[in-house]
């Protein structure tokens, strides 16, 4: 009886550890950093926000693409994700919900929300040293130093009465030394703008993001990102605002 009992239990453990991620960060780290120098035409590396589990695989929202390998992905796009690699869909299936992680991509024909293979496991973009070793793999170049980048959506569209939410996302090898809102040219971050419910909050220096309580027309205009780098570089992202409803 007690060795019925104990099979039972290793049986148990048996089928627990094999729906277990068994690739760590430090792995995917490696296996990606692995796969820059013999990334293809088709492949594409971007960095986005985990959304959920959907049926026809893991849907995410892009959050920054790079010069190189962007496949036409842009800031804000939808998409979902999916691997041949049992061992790398297990790892997705332990994603965090609102998290954003570096994924390396090979397109699959299909309609719809655009449809991606997973070529290698992801990789949390809070590790920011791999961060910049992408940045640096896959930066448009000028004089042989990579351009300092922002990555906005060129236009946002809310309705009346809903939050609103916009995202400055900067590509910078050297370190970010500050980031900077304008609406209209005038600053974002000032008591004036925070009376009207307009918030500047700063997810880390490479993620900016104003936040509107309540949109209304009143919110309708042109909003620039500036960041500033370490290196002395400058850049600046705009996106056009426009606030539908009576």
């Amino acid at each position: 009886m007690q060795k019925i009992i104990l099979f039972f239990l290793v049986s148990i453990l048996v089928v627990c550890e094999a729906g277990k991620c068994s690739i760590g960060q430090r792995e995917a780290r490696k296996r990606q950093t692995s796969r820059m120098s013999n990334l293809q035409q088709t492949h594409v590396v971007v960095d986005a926000k985990y959304i959920g589990r959907f049926d026809d695989g893991f849907r995410f929202v892009v959050q920054q693409t790079w010069s190189k390998h962007n496949g036409g992905l842009h800031v804000m796009d939808e998409f979902t994700g999916q691997s041949n690699d049992k061992k790398i869909n297990t790892c997705f299936e332990e994603l965090r919900m609102g998290d954003a992680y570096i994924l390396m991509l090979e397109p699959v024909s299909g309609g719809g929300i655009p449809l991606y293979d997973i070529i290698e496991p992801a990789v949390a973009s809070r590790k920011q040293k791999h961060r910049h070793r992408i940045y640096e793999s896959l930066c448009e170049e000028v004089d042989g130093v990579c351009r300092m980048r922002i990555n906005m959506p060129a236009r946002g569209i809310f309705y009346r009465n809903s939050m609103m939410i916009l995202q400055c996302a900067v590509e910078s090898v050297s370190e970010v030394t500050s980031v900077t809102w304008y609406k209209d040219g005038s600053e974002v971050n000032t008591p004036i703008y925070r009376k009207a419910g307009l918030f500047v909050q700063e997810n880390s220096l490479y993620d900016s993001i104003v936040v509107i309580t309540t949109a209304s027309q009143v919110h309708n205009g042109r909003y620039e990102c500036v960041a500033e780098n370490a290196a002395g570089q400058s850049a600046t992202g705009t996106t056009a605002v426009v606030v539908l409803g009576p």
